[in-house]
């Protein structure tokens, strides 16, 4: 129980300070979708164990960007403020950066070549067009019921629940409006001209769904992508977790 305590500490942290930065999307809203459900399963539980120990702000940070901004950050190890006026340097303010980037279907292939050469494995480019995108399927009508609009026009058995291939090829904005939602036209729309969520919807409806996922629903991908971030924040703590036990 400690230990799961402990986690959820971590996760909970790390996502109060998405409203700092409103709009900006990224790790921390995966975190906080996917927290509730995988620290409940055993295959993570040696994680879990040396996780207690780390402290965020001491042993790991959070660093968030939107979409094309991340051009503004060298992740390069060798740079010096001599070098770059311009850019924001990674290595000044951690010894090693892990990145986690969405799929957005190929966009910007040539700036990601680059960030795995620069990287060296430290890349992690989602399989998901966009990371809302890894809400469970079943999890996602029961979402949409939250919102009064929809709540008061259509019951939750009513809403189709899409395929885990429909959310690998289309964002979730346009998923809800064109099929999930489609025959409620006094349901709130949801997808923005790119066909994302809408920004200002985003950190509220990962919100809502934290509650609905758990151990039965969760995906394996899901875990696989946390459990990657777990195992890099001990790796660069080795030290410390060793000393602890």
């Amino acid at each position: 129980m400690a230990e799961i305590e402990s986690c959820l500490k971590f996760f909970d942290s790390a996502i109060k300070r998405i409203r700092v930065s409103s709009g900006i999307h990224g790790l921390v809203r995966l975190i906080d979708v996917h927290a509730g459900a995988i620290i409940d399963l055993k295959s993570l539980s040696d994680f879990f164990s040396e996780f207690q120990y780390l402290k965020e702000g001491i042993h790991y940070s959070f660093s968030l960007t939107g979409g094309d901004s991340i051009i503004h950050w060298d992740f390069s190890e060798n740079l010096d403020y001599n070098d770059s006026m311009s850019k924001i340097i990674v290595s000044k303010f951690c010894a090693k950066s892990f990145v986690i980037v969405d799929n957005d279907f190929g966009k910007n292939e040539e700036r990601k070549k680059k960030l795995r050469e620069v990287l060296d494995g430290r890349l992690l480019e989602l399989k998901y067009p966009e990371i809302e995108n890894m809400i469970p399927s079943d999890v996602l009508p029961i979402v949409l019921s939250e919102y009064l609009s929809v709540n008061r026009s259509i019951r939750t058995d009513q809403i189709e629940i899409v395929s885990d291939e429909e959310l690998l090829q289309i964002r979730i904005g346009k998923l809800i409006d064109t099929k999930m939602l489609a025959d409620c036209p006094n349901c709130k729309k949801f997808s923005s001209d790119t066909g994302s969520l809408k920004s200002a919807d985003k950190y509220e409806f990962c919100h809502k769904a934290i509650k609905f996922i758990d151990g039965n629903n969760i995906t394996d991908y899901a875990c696989q992508v946390v459990e990657t971030l777990l195992d890099f924040i001990i790796g660069m703590n080795s030290n410390y977790v060793q000393e602890s036990d």
